[in-house]
């Protein structure tokens, strides 16, 4: 069953001797209407592994590498059907040459599709892996500045208590004081990441 009428029926006329070289011209021309399809699927293929390692990968839509994905491997098993019947089609000597340049072709399409399907997996998982190392990304900024913040708000909220025994609140360059430890330990800090090699 096909939902869209086939041109080649309309266009033309067939110089065939039997109705088996005519089924097998059909055949033929059924299976060149994939071409035009698996070419063109396989340029959208290109044009998302382009935006994914060339533009960064934040205007690639999964949705749509999905459904890319999904109508290589519709197409894929339908053309394996085909090939499935093909190798179980009888044919007259003269005809074998011509069902098996038919062989040949739907062998190729299939190729090709197989190509797809694997160009679309592997673009799948490097989406996936280029979203987790911009969640590692995320996750290694916060754990620098909490690096940073976690000593300078401990210091903060002791000195926030406002105990009455606690002498630097009564001298007159306590704020210095500590404001200067807070400066050496964010320095401290940072070149303790930077000999990491963490920043």
């Amino acid at each position: 069953m096909h939902h869209v009428d086939f041109s080649f029926l309309h266009s033309k006329k067939y110089q065939v001797q039997d109705s088996e070289s005519l089924v097998l011209e059909f055949i033929m021309q059924m299976l060149t209407t994939y071409e035009t399809p698996v070419q063109i699927q396989s340029d959208k293929m290109d044009k998302i592994e382009y935006k994914m390692f060339l533009k960064g990968g934040n205007s690639v839509s999964v949705e749509n590498l999905y459904f890319h994905k999904s109508k290589a491997r519709i197409s894929k098993k339908v053309l394996l059907l085909t090939q499935n019947v093909l190798n179980q089609f009888p044919v007259k000597k003269e005809n074998k040459s011509k069902l098996q340049d038919i062989k040949d072709t739907l062998l190729q399409l299939i190729l090709m599709y197989d190509e797809i399907l694997e160009d679309a997996n592997s673009l799948f998982n490097t989406y996936l892996a280029l979203k987790a190392q911009k969640t590692n990304d995320v996750m290694k900024l916060l754990t620098v500045f909490s690096a940073f913040f976690l000593p300078l708000t401990f210091i903060a909220g002791v000195y926030g208590m406002n105990f009455y025994n606690m002498p630097e609140l009564r001298w007159n360059y306590g704020y210095f004081f500590i404001i200067g430890i807070m400066s050496v330990i964010v320095i401290i800090v940072y070149v303790w990441f930077k000999r990491k090699k963490i920043i």
